[in-house]
């Protein structure tokens, strides 16, 4: 089998998968989870409506979609995801 396929030379990375939806992911849910809320990085629920109001005054490029509500982030998608990070996350 190895003849024809190998994990060396025919792996392809997916960032979206891999990055985005594994540890940014993750890295989003340690502030906002409120099992985190007496860390010093938790974003306490009155902030995180706000970055709700906020992300949904975004007019995102055509073709992304849009930012949902951090309260719904268990269902969001790796592109969705990354969008946040991306148009969101900028000061």
């Amino acid at each position: 089998m190895e003849q024809y396929s190998s994990i060396q030379t025919s792996y392809c990375h997916d960032s979206l998968h891999s990055f985005y939806h594994g540890p940014e992911r993750r890295y989003i849910e340690y502030h906002i989870n409120s099992k985190f809320r007496l860390e010093p990085w938790y974003i306490k629920r009155d902030k995180q409506k706000e970055i709700d109001f906020l992300t949904s005054q975004i007019r995102l490029p055509k073709g992304y979609k849009k930012i949902p509500s951090l309260t719904k982030l268990g269902t969001w998608t790796a592109e969705e995801v990354r969008n946040f990070l991306h148009f969101a996350s900028r000061e």
